[in-house]
């Protein structure tokens, strides 16, 4: 299979390459179709489509709370829609529109009445049935202070078990360490430690033809970038199975924080008591004196206790996992030697994210859109358009890693380039607090 990066960029002029100018593309439907159309056409056939079932994969990470979320939080819902339209053209047999947005989400002000009514008439259009599902299986209301688990059952999933092939074996010890930030530590060293590695994978995933990936490219806390390998962690459905770092300093064998720290210690043990308790008095209770003590310990903007900084060394591990999964998986939980779906990626970047995501990003002028087939080879060129360095990056560096024996072919407004000329049509970026100075 030949692999392939295929951008096309949306600005006049530099002049044009603004915020406000791009922005409204998001509004022109017609213009996005023709967009869409433009990117697909070359790439996708009725052999890939036609009477196939589709998965969509958006990046639905959350509802937006701010008015610039609209256009740099997630997959924005009318290229969503347009891409939604285009596939239809095709005549799938079905189609399922499904992500895992974080756990205190509100789908209900994510996933409007309005997306949905759309969603229906086209379904109803092109006489093709459209579910849209939530995969996760725990949601939190910190308001509230409750939490609903279970909310699927463990059989709509497939567990995958790595074991010694993951990614994560190398900095796996006996001790439980593996950390996701407001989850239970004694669930995650259940399915995690040293031999052991297993993931909750939708089981819609092995029952559709094609996935199709909407990743909106932006800055993120842990990983550095997100984008087409980030975003297919959304197919785990239980994040108790994500390890998203290791508690303690780098002294002590963990990636959450530089130095060590009596404070900070003090401060994991209490949040873990919180999160063995969430949904409980004592549990809120642990959770907000675990805070606090986070704070007495002076941290600066790059020191989190989420480890949102650039000496973060698990999370891209559990990110290259999960893609191993996504592209070598089966139904039955083994990992093939040969890709076992096609996998269709097409990057929003109309409007990118910077500065601190992926929750909180401020809007990037990058006006572009991107389709490929593969997921390490779209991340690499992403990093590029955002002027990032991939030797500092782990996730980046071992996309590079993945990719440099293949051949493949990058082209941008249908001429073929070389990648290190990539960066010629991207723009700087502001990173994450943790990652202001992760080249040093």
């Amino acid at each position: 299979m030949d692999q392939y990066v295929e951008l096309k960029t949306l600005y006049p002029s530099d002049e044009e390459r603004t915020i406000d100018s791009l922005a409204k593309l998001y509004a022109d439907k017609s213009e996005l179709r023709s967009i869409v159309h433009g990117l697909m056409s070359t790439h996708v056939s009725d052999v890939d489509i036609t009477h196939k079932s589709v998965l969509l994969k958006p990046n639905w990470v959350r509802e937006e709370l701010v008015e610039s979320d609209y256009i740099c939080l997630r997959t924005n819902d009318n290229l969503l829609l347009s891409i939604l339209e285009e596939i239809l053209g095709f005549s799938p047999s079905k189609v399922l529109i499904a992500d895992a947005p974080i756990q205190g989400c509100v789908w209900d002000k994510m996933i409007t009445k309005e997306f949905k009514s759309k969603v229906n008439d086209l379904s109803k259009k092109y006489g093709v049935p459209i579910v849209i599902k939530d995969f996760r299986r725990t949601i939190s209301d910190d308001s509230k202070n409750t939490v609903s688990s279970d909310l699927h059952p463990l059989s709509d999933y497939v567990i995958f078990d790595l074991g010694q092939k993951s990614y994560l074996e190398p900095v796996s010890t006996e001790e439980n360490k593996f950390r996701v930030t407001c989850y239970d530590p004694d669930r995650m060293a259940e399915v995690h430690h040293k031999g052991m590695h297993k993931y909750c994978i939708a089981k819609d995933v092995f029952d559709y033809d094609v996935i199709i990936t909407i990743p909106k490219l932006k800055t993120h806390r842990m990983a550095g970038m997100t984008n087409a390998l980030k975003l297919l962690v959304g197919i785990n459905g239980d994040k108790d199975f994500l390890p998203h770092h290791r508690v303690g300093s780098l002294q002590e064998g963990g990636d959450n924080y530089k130095e060590k720290s009596w404070l900070r210690s003090l401060s994991n043990r209490f949040l873990d008591a919180g999160n063995r308790r969430r949904g409980s008095f004592w549990g809120r209770l642990f959770s907000i004196a675990g805070s606090e003590l986070w704070k007495l310990s002076k941290p600066d903007k790059a020191t989190m206790a989420n480890a949102g900084w650039y000496g973060n060394d698990t999370i891209w591990r559990t990110v290259m996992d999960i893609n191993t999964i996504a592209l070598y998986g089966d139904a039955e939980g083994r990992v093939r030697d040969t890709q076992q779906r096609q996998l269709i990626i097409i990057m929003d970047g109309i409007i990118g994210g910077q500065g601190d995501g992926p929750l909180h990003p401020d809007p990037s002028p990058l006006g572009a859109v991107a389709i490929s087939n593969n997921p390490y080879l779209m991340d690499v060129v992403a990093g590029e358009l955002y002027h990032l360095n991939p030797a500092r990056i782990p996730l980046l560096n071992a996309a590079r890693n993945h990719i440099q024996n293949l051949k493949y072919a990058i082209k941008v407004d249908s001429k073929e380039i070389d990648l290190d000329e990539v960066k010629n049509y991207g723009i700087d970026i502001r990173m994450s607090p943790g990652w202001m100075d992760y080249n040093n």
